[in-house]
């Protein structure tokens, strides 16, 4: 056993002078270099999430809420940012109100963002530093709340002041 300890450090030794590494060595590398990607992804997308719900409320000219987001196994982000309708904008205290959630998946790309509402499944490309090719994204959630509320009924509840309208889940 002895001989082959000592045969075990020979190797080691050999190994480490020459730089080669093992088998599993390799893997757990490669997994230390994927986890680092995802990181580096992951704050990357965050960023740009804040950057889109940023400029969503210059656009809105609102608030905008995140009221969640999460990473698929694919790397996209899921977030879902809401805004809060009232039927009297000056007084929201007063007035029950909806709170209209759009559901958006981002995955980045080489040279750009992917942006895709569900469930339509549409999706727009946008250049973090383009503005303007921010606009048609919001363009098409205006058009997609508007579209929500024309012919549907709004559920009236005194007792609460607020409801939740998943924006093209709920009819």
């Amino acid at each position: 056993m002895g001989d082959f300890l000592k045969s075990c450090s020979a190797i080691k030794a050999c190994k480490r002078i020459m730089n080669m590494i093992s088998k599993y060595e390799e893997l757990c590398q490669v997994y230390a270099q994927a986890r680092q990607a995802s990181v580096e992804s992951i704050e990357v997308c965050q960023g740009f999430a804040e950057t889109f719900i940023a400029q969503m409320g210059l656009y809105f000219q609102c608030p905008i809420e995140i009221p969640s987001y999460s990473f698929d196994e694919q790397g996209s982000m899921h977030f879902y940012p809401a805004l809060t309708l009232y039927a009297d904008p000056l007084n929201p205290d007063e007035q029950q109100s909806e709170l209209v959630v759009v559901s958006i998946a981002l995955e980045k790309y080489e040279d750009c963002f992917g942006v895709t509402l569900f469930p339509w499944e549409d999706s727009f490309q946008i250049i973090e530093n383009e503005v303007e090719t921010f606009t048609p994204v919001y363009d098409y959630i205006f058009e997609k709340v508007k579209e929500s509320y024309a012919n549907s009924m709004i559920a009236v509840n005194n007792n609460t002041n607020k409801s939740i309208r998943n924006l093209g889940w709920d009819s």
